[in-house]
C-alpha cells in the first residue's frame, strides 16, 4: 500500500505550536478561574460587625480545586479556615477570644460577554 498523505516537518511543527498555545491558554483560564475564587472567598469571608464586637478574617486557603469546566460554566470548591474574634467587655477592658473554623464553598462561575461572572455561591 502507498502513502498517499506524508505530512511534512512544517505542519509537524504547526500542529505541535497550536496544541502548544492550546495547554497553555488552558493552563491561564485555570488559573485566573483559582485566583477569583480564592479573591472572592476573602471577600466573603473577611467582615467587621461592631455592634456586636465581632469579626471575621480568613487564616489560611488550604484547597481550590476546579470541579468542571466547560466554555460556558465553572464549577469551583474552595477550602480553608476563618479566624472568628468576639470581643466582651467595656472599651477599656476588652477580653478577646479567638475561633478557628473551617469553611467550605463552591462557586459556579458563568461565562458572559467573555468575562467569568458569578453564578452561585454554595456554603457547606
Amino acid at each position: 500500500m502507498e502513502n498517499f498523505f506524508k505530512p511534512s516537518k512544517w505542519i509537524v511543527a504547526f500542529c505541535a505550536i497550536l496544541i502548544a498555545i492550546w495547554l497553555s491558554l488552558q493552563f491561564v483560564i485555570k488559573a485566573r478561574l483559582t485566583e477569583e475564587g480564592k479573591q472572592l472567598a476573602y471577600r466573603i469571608f473577611n467582615w467587621n460587625w461592631p455592634g456586636l464586637n465581632i469579626s471575621s478574617s480568613v487564616k489560611d486557603i488550604s484547597n481550590v480545586k476546579i470541579d468542571k469546566l466547560t466554555q460556558a460554566d465553572a464549577k469551583i470548591e474552595i477550602e480553608g479556615r476563618q479566624n472568628i474574634v468576639t470581643g466582651n467587655g467595656d472599651l477599656n477592658h476588652q477580653v478577646y477570644s479567638i475561633k478557628v473554623l473551617p469553611f467550605k464553598l463552591v462557586i459556579v462561575f458563568y461565562h458572559v460577554n467573555n468575562a467569568w461572572k458569578i453564578g452561585s455561591i454554595i456554603f457547606n
